[in-house]
C-alpha cells in the first residue's frame, strides 16, 4: 500500500488505520485501555526510517486526544493528529482522526476488549487526498507484572485492502520503567519486529523510545523518540 512514496509516513498512517493515531506508544501495537470521560493527553514524537536502496526519511507527529465518556454504555476516546514527513527533498503532510471504543467493562486485572478505528489524509505535491481508513479489534490480557496486547484489523487505502495484525508483550522492568517487544504487519509484506521503553518521568509526563526492523532483504528499520503529557 503506497510503498512507492514516503514509506515510513504512509506506513505510520496504515498503523493509524488500525488504531487511534499513534497507537500504544512506543509500540505500534494498540492496547485496549480507553480514556475515561474528561481525561486528556497530548502525544508527540519524531522518527527516522531507512531501507537499503531508498532515501532515508524523517517524520514528526503531534496529537491531542480526550475521553468523551460513555457511548452505548462504554467509554469512547477520540484523537486528532497531524504530522510531516520528509525524504529525498520531498515532503508530505498528514492528518488523521482516530478513536477507540471500549467493548468490555473488565477491571485492570481482567481481559479487556476495544474497537480502534481511524481515517487519514495526506497532502503531497500541494494536493490533499484521502489516504485510507480502517478498524481493528484489540485485546489486552494483564498478568505477570505486565500485559499481552493483540490486534486484528482491516485497512483500505490507495485502492488496496490489507489485513493488519500485531502482538506485543509489555512488562514492568523497574519502578517507573516499562519495556516490551512486538511483532506486527499485514498480509501484503514481511512482518516487523520491534521493541520499546516507556519511562514515567513524572505523574503526568511520560518519555518513550522505540526501534523496529522489517524481516526482508531491504533491511528497513525505524527509530523514534516520543513524549506524552496527561491531564
Amino acid at each position: 500500500m503506497h510503498a512507492h512514496r514516503h514509506p515510513f509516513f504512509l506506513g505510520l498512517l496504515i498503523t493509524l488505520l488500525a488504531g487511534p493515531a499513534t497507537a500504544g506508544r512506543p509500540f505500534a501495537t494498540e492496547d485496549a485501555g480507553v480514556l475515561a470521560g474528561g481525561e486528556c493527553e497530548f502525544e508527540a514524537y519524531t522518527a527516522h526510517a531507512s531501507a537499503r536502496g531508498a532515501a532515508s526519511e524523517s517524520a514528526w507527529w503531534l496529537q491531542p486526544g480526550c475521553g468523551l465518556g460513555p457511548v452505548a454504555g462504554r467509554d469512547l476516546q477520540l484523537g486528532l493528529g497531524a504530522g510531516r514527513s520528509r525524504a529525498d527533498g520531498r515532503s508530505a503532510t498528514g492528518v488523521a482522526l482516530g478513536g477507540k471504543w471500549a467493548l468490555s467493562a473488565g477491571g485492570d486485572d481482567a481481559p479487556q476488549w476495544a474497537l480502534a478505528f481511524g481515517t487519514a489524509a495526506v497532502q503531497s505535491d500541494g494536493r490533499w487526498q484521502h489516504d485510507g481508513h480502517g478498524a481493528s479489534l484489540v485485546l489486552t490480557l494483564p498478568g505477570g507484572g505486565g500485559a499481552w496486547h493483540a490486534n486484528l484489523g482491516h485497512a483500505r487505502g490507495g485502492g488496496a485492502s490489507a489485513t493488519t495484525w500485531a502482538l506485543a508483550r509489555e512488562q514492568a522492568l523497574i519502578e517507573g520503567l516499562d519495556g516490551g517487544v512486538e511483532l506486527y504487519g499485514d498480509d501484503h509484506g514481511a512482518p516487523w519486529a520491534g521493541g520499546g521503553l516507556r519511562w514515567a518521568a513524572t505523574e503526568r509526563l511520560t518519555l518513550d523510545a522505540s526501534a523496529a526492523w522489517q524481516a526482508d532483504g531491504q533491511r528497513a528499520r525505524t527509530l523514534s523518540l516520543g513524549m506524552k503529557i496527561a491531564w
